[in-house]
């Protein structure tokens, strides 16, 4: 998950120049989806890091490449969304969205089958993982590289598109809202 799209908007605030971003002749929506954007192309250079690590240290054999670049494309995407929703905190510092960050990402991490497939996970446990964005991704990828999939690509992928729709969504009123608490 991007780290740099939570990080925007406070920074920009607390530089003053979100101010002069509101009285260009954008839309906030605008200014939303180019944070996304920045989060999405960070978050894919900064994919690249472990998947160049995997494929060439340690061998591993991507069985459907074609999956994995969509797969990839539509989580660094959901996933900047999800850190655009988190940066319209009204706040200046970007600590404190950090913060906030990082108190929604590292539970998805550990129930997401990051660590253990979902396949292993204990039943109790499985809930909360497929409440997980996270989880579908790592399915998705799984299969890229010839694991089984615990879930079916297809769910997964309208998992996923559903999750991206929602954060956008979410995003666009919390940084509306955001907005008019801060002016």
């Amino acid at each position: 998950m991007s780290s740099v799209g939570p990080f925007i908007a406070p920074w920009e605030r607390r530089e003053k120049t979100y101010e002069r971003l509101l009285s260009t002749p954008v839309t906030l929506w605008h200014i939303v989806l180019g944070d996304v954007w920045a989060g999405f192309l960070y978050g894919l250079i900064i994919s690249l890091v472990p998947l160049l690590l995997g494929v060439l240290v340690f061998g591993a054999q991507l069985v459907h490449p074609l999956l994995f670049i969509t797969t990839m494309l539509l989580s660094v995407y959901c996933f900047a969304a999800l850190g655009s929703l988190l940066s319209a905190l009204p706040t200046d510092q970007p600590s404190n969205v950090m913060m906030l960050s990082n108190l929604v990402r590292v539970p998805l991490l550990f129930i997401s089958g990051v660590f253990m497939p979902l396949s292993q996970t204990p039943s109790w446990r499985l809930f909360a993982s497929l409440l997980s964005p996270l989880s579908y991704t790592i399915e998705l990828l799984r299969y890229s590289f010839g694991e089984e999939p615990l879930l079916g690509t297809a769910v997964s992928y309208l998992v996923l598109v559903f999750y991206m729709l929602l954060f956008l969504y979410l995003s666009r009123i919390a940084h509306q809202q955001s907005v008019r608490r801060l002016f």
